[in-house]
């Protein structure tokens, strides 16, 4: 594939067999997903209407909760999901993406204005509800909703004005809905024998005490092998300054050898994207100059890229990482993830850790129209209030999910 925007297909054969095959899926995953009969009422309630459902990214499962949603439902959605996850497995799994109606975002400044304009017109024409994760990127935690991208709501706030523009009364409304995952205490040997495997991968003796030392003493290990890895000599005081500055380093790093300049942004994951997104373009450029050498540059280029994008996924695991050492209260769902992320760094495959139980809830749909008058005159402003007020909802039906749960706080 190349580096065109990918749409999504109506393909209702593909969506029906997805849905079959998913409880198959699911229990491979040891992951149970559940949704409160509010949260299901609440999205059929929005049956025919232009909805954009918000939902928050604390884990990798989270697009595999969002279709389970679609089933309890018993509708379809469109998805939005980075570009770089098209094109695993051959281009097999990009195709399934799209034929059940996903389509792709290459993040990063400058934002992709063919994607932006497919949000867009898929939010006006409502033929089906838009998923969207629009705290961007997965962030680990189930303590706190992060700021959501500011790209994202300008879009949705410009598809309310083009209907208001075109004469049409209708309302656009925002769902906030909330996933929070419950560890089930058969995760604790997986979780131990994990710990094991890693510290034997790094060379760490073995020990059996608590997870959260024996993360961070793993996590430490990684640090410091990346850093001389890459040269780079660390300043930050905690563990997660430390990757986040080796990330924006490390990317920084690559833009400059691209002769890439990275807009003026400070956040390492928006640097990372930008960096990435930039990349992905010159090598997947269509033509080269037309002789033979130029075929050949363009050939090492692109050849090159290819290992700077590993280098770059890699830097994505490691901030994701970070995100997640920040939660304020340790626990095992915390240790999941951590584990989760290690596994895939240091072995290259990540192993089947115990059970979980996704809970899906939603809180009150917010409508759009109400914050058009402010829209037309203080943009900035209105897409700072449409962030405050989806991100307390969706933390509202976040803290109602874990009221509901049982999970595991502590582990020997």
């Amino acid at each position: 594939m190349n580096n065109d925007l990918i749409p999504p297909r109506e393909n209702f054969l593909a969506c029906a067999f997805t849905k079959l095959i998913l409880p198959a899926v699911l229990q491979y995953q040891q992951l149970e997903v559940t949704a409160s009969a509010q949260c299901v009422e609440a999205v059929r309630r929005l049956a025919g209407k232009s909805t954009v459902l918000l939902l928050n990214h604390s884990d990798r499962f989270d697009p595999l909760c969002a279709f389970a949603l679609s089933k309890f439902c018993d509708e379809d959605f469109y998805y939005l999901s980075s570009r770089e996850q098209f094109d695993g497995t051959l281009g097999l799994r990009g195709w399934c993406m799209q034929q059940v109606g996903t389509y792709s975002v290459i993040r990063g400044l400058p934002e992709d204005y063919a994607s932006k304009e497919m949000t867009i017109s898929l939010i006006t024409e409502a033929k089906r509800k838009l998923i969207m994760f629009p705290e961007g990127d997965v962030t680990g935690r189930d303590d706190a909703i992060l700021p959501l991208k500011e790209d994202g709501i300008r879009n949705m706030l410009i598809a309310q004005q083009r209907l208001m523009d075109s004469g049409s009364p209708r309302e656009i409304f925002l769902l906030p809905v909330s996933i929070y995952y419950q560890t089930r205490s058969d995760a604790i040997p997986q979780l131990n024998r994990s710990l094991d495997r890693l510290e034997g991968h790094l060379g760490l003796p073995v020990t059996h005490g608590s997870f959260e030392p024996r993360i961070r003493r793993i996590v430490e290990s990684v640090i410091a092998r990346l850093a001389t890895h890459y040269g780079v000599a660390l300043s930050g005081s905690t563990l997660d300054q430390k990757l986040m500055e080796l990330c924006k380093y490390v990317s920084m790093s690559i833009a400059n050898f691209y002769g890439i300049a990275p807009d003026d942004v400070t956040d390492p994951m928006v640097v990372l994207h930008t960096v990435r997104g930039r990349m992905w373009r010159l090598m997947h450029e269509e033509r080269g100059d037309g002789t033979q050498y130029g075929e050949r540059l363009r050939f090492e280029r692109r050849k090159s890229g290819g290992e700077f994008i590993r280098d770059l996924d890699r830097l994505e695991q490691m901030l994701i990482l970070a995100h997640t050492l920040q939660q304020y209260e340790f626990s095992v769902e915390e240790a999941w993830r951590a584990v989760d992320r290690l596994e895939l760094e240091i072995t290259g495959t990540a192993s089947r850790k115990g059970h979980r139980v996704a809970r899906l809830e939603a809180a009150p749909a917010i409508s759009l129209i109400e914050f058009m008058s402010s829209w037309e005159y203080h943009p900035r402003r209105t897409v700072h209030l449409v962030d405050q007020r989806a991100r307390v909802a969706m933390y509202s039906a976040l803290q109602t999910s874990k009221k509901a749960s049982h999970t595991v706080t502590s582990a020997a």
